[in-house]
């Protein structure tokens, strides 16, 4: 114990360990990163462009299965929000098909967050989905802020159960709702966010879910039915 470094010295060390190597000013002012380097899909530059169709404008966040940014459908001229999804406990390309599936097939409904697309980049590597993009601000923020009125909460609790009740009509559980998955718009609260969201007969969702945000008496082990 006697021979342990203080607070201080271990984290001068640790930033020395792990600290990027010194770059000179020539080389800071070389050539642009030259066409073929790997993309840093959890924080792409402006300007990127994806499957030759989506340039990215901005980042919009990131969650546990990877990054939301928005772009330009450059072939049609539209803004959409495209979610890269980099991380999951088995298959990647398992997430974002169950994603899509469930939302492919879902009728549409004014609060709930629409898809247009599910598609890979680099091969199969790097699935992504193309989804509308909600202009407006998450109901997390909001509340953090205390932007938000007795009325606009009452709106919002009625307009995320009529959107509950058109995901549960069409045999979907979305498995987590919370403030950060809730987006005020102009028009009406969206729900977003479908990573753990399951229809009937799917394999039961085993994680991913806020635990905060979970029923107490939730059973994972039961099958999800119509009832």
């Amino acid at each position: 114990p006697a021979e342990r470094p203080t607070a201080v010295e271990a984290l001068a060390g640790y930033i020395a360990l792990f600290a990027p190597p010194a770059v000179s000013t020539s080389e800071s002012e070389s050539e642009p990163t030259p066409p073929g380097t790997p993309l840093d899909y959890s924080n792409l530059p402006t300007g990127t462009l994806l499957a030759n169709q989506f340039q990215v404008e901005c980042g919009l966040g990131k969650g546990g299965f990877g990054r939301v940014y928005k772009v330009i459908d450059i072939h049609c001229e539209a803004t959409r929000a495209l979610k890269i999804i980099t991380t999951d406990r088995n298959s990647t390309m398992e997430r974002m098909r169950q994603e899509y599936r469930t939302l492919a097939k879902l009728p549409d409904h004014p609060s709930v967050v629409r898809v247009f697309h599910g598609g890979c980049l680099e091969g199969f590597a790097v699935p992504f989905l193309v989804m509308e993009y909600v202009e407006g601000a998450s109901l997390d923020g909001l509340i953090k802020d205390k932007k938000i009125s007795v009325s606009e909460a009452q709106q919002v609790g009625i307009q995320v159960a009529e959107g509950l009740a058109h995901l549960h009509r069409n045999q979907v559980t979305h498995g987590d709702i919370k403030p950060a998955n809730l987006m005020w718009t102009n028009q009406a609260v969206k729900i977003v966010d479908f990573n753990v969201a399951i229809r009937t007969g799917d394999a039961l969702a085993r994680g991913g879910a806020t635990p905060r945000y979970l029923p107490p008496d939730l059973n994972r082990n039961i099958e999800q039915t119509d009832s």
